[in-house]
């Protein structure tokens, strides 16, 4: 075998292990209701995660423990589904796919919290990448300018550039400002929501 295939051997082997749901020791050890709880309470899909189960405790002859497992997972869905914890799984970018919608559950409730969250974690997130574009573009700029050359030429190429670097700069600082002023909006909008989360525990 040639070093090469060697090599791509090792990748593959490294890839599928930082793929692996669980380490031999922890499938092991593990404690299905708590899994199965702690996957809930993460927002976590639990067909999928327990087809990754069956996958990685395999090598070690392990078959997790279906009904322990839902069991747990129940149990944590009735922690995960509800007004507070929408709230702090969306002010945390978390994706709900739809582990609420069950007849045990309330998802209009998690909802609730989730869905203003969302929409503030999402206008925070692009203040901060317009932070970085303002900064990249001011950096760019800095580190274009040539040397002078005695030139119309240049002079005018020049002046073209400073033009569009500061238009560039005008439109990034505006759309900013719009997105901060949403935020306010949002905070004015959703004091109600806000006071609530916040005299509930995390």
């Amino acid at each position: 075998m040639n070093i090469w295939r060697c090599l791509q051997l090792i990748l593959m082997v490294s890839v599928l292990s930082a793929c692996s749901a669980m380490s031999d020791k922890e499938c092991l050890q593990a404690d299905w209701s708590t899994v199965g709880q702690l996957d809930a309470e993460q927002g976590r899909v639990s067909a999928t995660r327990l087809e990754k189960y069956y996958r990685s405790c395999a090598d070690v002859s392990v078959v997790p423990d279906k009904t322990q497992y839902e069991q747990g997972y129940q149990q944590g869905l009735q922690q995960f589904c509800t007004q507070s914890k929408g709230y702090y799984f969306g002010l945390h970018g978390g994706q709900y796919k739809g582990t609420c919608h069950t007849p045990a559950t309330d998802e209009a409730s998690f909802m609730s919290g989730y869905q203003p969250a969302t929409e503030r974690y999402k206008l925070e997130r692009r203040v901060d990448e317009l932070e970085r574009l303002i900064a990249k573009e001011q950096t760019r700029f800095l580190h274009r300018r040539p040397l002078r050359v005695n030139s119309a030429e240049h002079a005018a190429r020049d002046a073209l550039q400073t033009h569009e670097h500061y238009q560039a700069l005008f439109w990034l600082r505006m759309e900013r400002q719009d997105v901060l002023q949403a935020l306010r909006q949002w905070e004015t909008t959703h004091q109600t929501l806000m006071d609530a989360i916040h005299g509930q525990p995390q």
